[in-house]
């Protein structure tokens, strides 16, 4: 199957840590050129991916810091916000320049360990905490969905009558 990955375009969120990185790295090892959107890049490099020249910074902090790589595109995002994802979806690109979004991972996420009432501090957990966590695992990951849509749709269905590049290893043709 990653043989078949070679010239795809794959969006991934979370992409600057932990499993969000690794798939990165495994699709750009297997071909696909990728455009990571995360909260915090990653200083680790995406493998077989050689920087060229020019960066483009912004100093605002949700802005877009940005790096065009060999096969990799890493931004720096909020998928809580439909501006970051688009701009994120406007890198997704073949490589003559045209849109093209042919898979979208959703990693990005967090994880909090907390008690909702501290006995010793006499406190409630505080509910930006949990709304945070509801809005970037559920909401954010919903939102990327949605507004990927629109490029994935644009790809050939395959012989099921999907869309994904990769629902051909996935599913099975049924005959009815």
């Amino acid at each position: 199957m990653l043989s078949s990955i070679r010239g795809l375009t794959a969006l991934v969120t979370g992409g600057g840590s932990g499993l969000g990185l690794a798939v990165c790295q495994r699709l750009s090892r297997a071909g696909a050129r990728v455009v990571a959107l995360d909260l915090k890049p990653s200083e680790e490099a995406i493998d077989n991916v050689i920087p060229i020249k020019g960066a483009f910074i912004f100093s605002c902090f949700f802005s877009f810091i940005f790096t065009k790589l060999n096969s990799a595109t890493k931004i720096v995002g909020d998928i809580r916000k439909e501006e970051d994802i688009n701009s994120a979806l406007s890198k997704c690109t073949d490589a003559d320049g045209k849109s093209k979004l042919n898979v979208l991972v959703n990693c990005a996420g967090v994880a909090n360990a907390f008690k909702i009432y501290n006995f010793v501090s006499n406190k409630p957990q505080r509910l930006k905490d949990f709304t945070d966590l509801v809005e970037i695992n559920i909401v954010g990951t919903f939102n990327a969905i949605r507004l990927a849509v629109p490029l994935l749709a644009e790809n050939p269905p395959n012989e099921a009558g999907l869309f994904s590049s990769f629902c051909k290893h996935l599913t099975t043709k049924v005959n009815h």
